[in-house]
């Protein structure tokens, strides 16, 4: 036995003892596999001028051992800090921002990425965007509606030349990253559903001011009613804020109007929670009395009573492929198709029956 052989057989034993007795580290990689810690780093980052017997050994042993790289380890072999950030402003309620968080954290986990989240605000201000940039040394951000909309936030990031891809943007730049439902088509296709169960008389409770997918659902409602031959009313049509409370208040808003509708269309799905609570509270019954829908799926869809009618839009999805997109860029591949947008699916439950 050679001696480099005889060494990488003693590192192996001594490895699998430390193992047991403390976290790996990537020096433990190197060691066991009989190179320097700067080669396992180029290893770990998949960068080239590394052999293929020597690539497949560390690799071997990062899968054995389940050794996780710290970042500034990994930042040995280059200027990346291997991490990316998501700026996103946090709501009252976290059903949304909980499938994103997981379609984004799951994609860096699997690309051995941190992620840093920062919550924000849409006027979020140039100086703390550098600020959090600076301090994180992040290589690429990901925003979602509505900070991805922020001039300010877009125009500091580009200034910086930090990557950024956007999720739900109000206006599409085909040379930036995106990634959106369809929402137009969504509530056409809902709307449909509604005209073919007899109800003639729609409520519309919009989003958050501002927001792209609020302008693009709310569209899609006119767009409806014009072709449909739905009754033409702007009152049915009220303000709303992405929550419970703004749904709960648009409903009571429209079921006191002097002929109110026989269904109620929310923009997500907690204000069409609110809704079904107002409904309640005026004793009428859902969906005998009155019918309401709502967008998105989220959980709370199946713990409401009765059960709520839905678009279902591909948060997670869409947030995995626009975080594939941002870390593909900053391996310098090229990206074919920047601006991706998703279709929705009805969910049919039980808040929406035929009109009597």
């Amino acid at each position: 036995m050679t001696q480099a052989r005889a060494l990488r057989s003693a590192s192996f034993f001594t490895f699998k003892v430390a193992d047991f007795l403390r976290s790996v580290t990537i020096k433990d990689i190197a060691l066991a596999a009989g190179v320097s810690i700067k080669t396992v780093s180029r290893v770990l980052n998949r960068e080239p001028y590394v052999r293929d017997t020597i690539r497949e050994r560390v690799w071997q042993l990062v899968e054995q051992f389940e050794y996780q790289p710290h970042p500034a380890a990994r930042s040995l072999g280059g200027r990346r800090t291997y991490s990316i950030g998501l700026i996103l402003e946090v709501p009252e309620t976290y059903s949304y921002v909980k499938r994103l968080i997981d379609g984004v954290f799951d994609v860096c986990e699997t690309r051995r990425y941190s992620l840093l989240l920062r919550p924000g605000h849409e006027a979020l201000k140039a100086a703390e965007v550098k600020k959090y940039v600076r301090q994180t040394r992040v290589d690429g951000v990901i925003l979602p509606a509505p900070i991805g909309d922020s001039e300010e936030v877009t125009r500091t990031l580009t200034e910086m030349e930090v990557p950024f891809a956007q999720l739900s943007p109000r206006n599409i730049r085909a040379d930036w990253m995106s990634a959106r439902p369809n929402d137009e088509a969504a509530c056409r296709e809902l709307l449909h559903e509604i005209y073919a169960l007899g109800h003639r008389r729609v409520g519309f409770i919009k989003g958050l001011r501002g927001h792209g997918s609020t302008v693009r659902r709310l569209q899609g409602y006119w767009d409806s009613v014009n072709e449909l031959g739905f009754d033409i009313d702007p009152n049915l049509v009220v303000d709303g804020a992405f929550d419970f409370e703004s749904g709960h208040a648009g409903a009571m808003a429209l079921l006191n109007l002097q002929e109110p509708p026989t269904v109620i269309v929310a923009s997500n799905d907690d204000m069409a929670h609110g809704a079904i609570v107002a409904a309640r509270e005026r004793n009428l019954s859902v969906p005998n009395d009155l019918s309401v829908v709502g967008f998105d799926d989220s959980p709370v869809a199946k713990q409401t009573f009765p059960s709520l009618t839905t678009m279902r839009q591909p948060i997670y999805e869409m947030a995995q492929a626009l975080t594939n997109m941002l870390l593909d860029k900053l391996h310098g591949l090229d990206i074919q198709e920047k601006v991706r947008e998703y279709s929705c699916e009805l969910i049919r439950r039980d808040s929406l029956k035929a009109l009597a």
